[in-house]
């Protein structure tokens, strides 16, 4: 299992990092809420402002859908997100 982060590839975003996983391999995703920008995601433990964004995040997992095969995805939301309904429809959406 290999753990990819932008942090990766400072200053070049996500696509070098996207490049190391060989093509059509299986991929499982896991997006933890915390790492979202609170603005987006306002009820969880560790808020991150400055983290990624809906429009930021969405183009990489249709990226990773083209060129892989997606074999699973799990969302890491915190307990409270659920009794928000901003942030329980944007765990919906995701």
């Amino acid at each position: 299992m290999k753990e990819l982060q932008p942090t990766a590839a400072p200053g070049r975003g996500w696509m070098p990092v996207l490049a190391t996983i060989p093509q059509s391999s299986a991929v499982y995703i896991t997006i933890d809420a915390d790492g979202l920008d609170p603005t987006e995601m306002p009820a969880v433990m560790a808020p991150s402002p400055g983290g990624i964004l809906y429009r930021e995040i969405a183009p990489v997992l249709r990226r990773i859908a083209r060129a892989h095969r997606v074999v699973g995805a799990s969302w890491a939301p915190d307990g409270a997100m659920r009794r928000r309904s901003r942030g329980g429809a944007l765990s919906r959406t995701l």
